[in-house]
């Protein structure tokens, strides 16, 4: 697998008034060689998901395998992804 998600939970202002959680206990596999489109509703948690696959954010639980690594761990290098995967936005920046 490419990528693999296991029981990721991402709550966006966590300890706030305003918390909001974006996902609760996503498993996912992506495979590799694959184009893969995320759809849904607003609020579903779409761009959460694609903040979490480039590193942006970390989860607040769960593991996010890429290639098998950890990319949580301390030794993990961020460039192995951003070499490998492109994300196309909806809107131009």
């Amino acid at each position: 697998m490419l990528f693999e998600l296991r029981d990721v939970h991402y709550v966006y202002m966590r300890g706030t008034p305003f918390a909001s959680e974006a996902l609760r206990g996503l498993s996912l596999s992506i495979p590799a060689n694959q184009t893969v489109a995320l759809v849904g509703p607003t609020r579903a948690g779409k761009s959460t998901v694609v903040d979490l696959l480039a590193g942006l954010i970390k989860p607040g639980a769960g593991t996010i395998l890429f290639e098998g690594a950890d990319i949580a761990a301390p030794s993990f290098d961020i460039k192995r992804i951003r070499s490998t995967v492109g994300i196309v936005f909806q809107s131009p920046v």
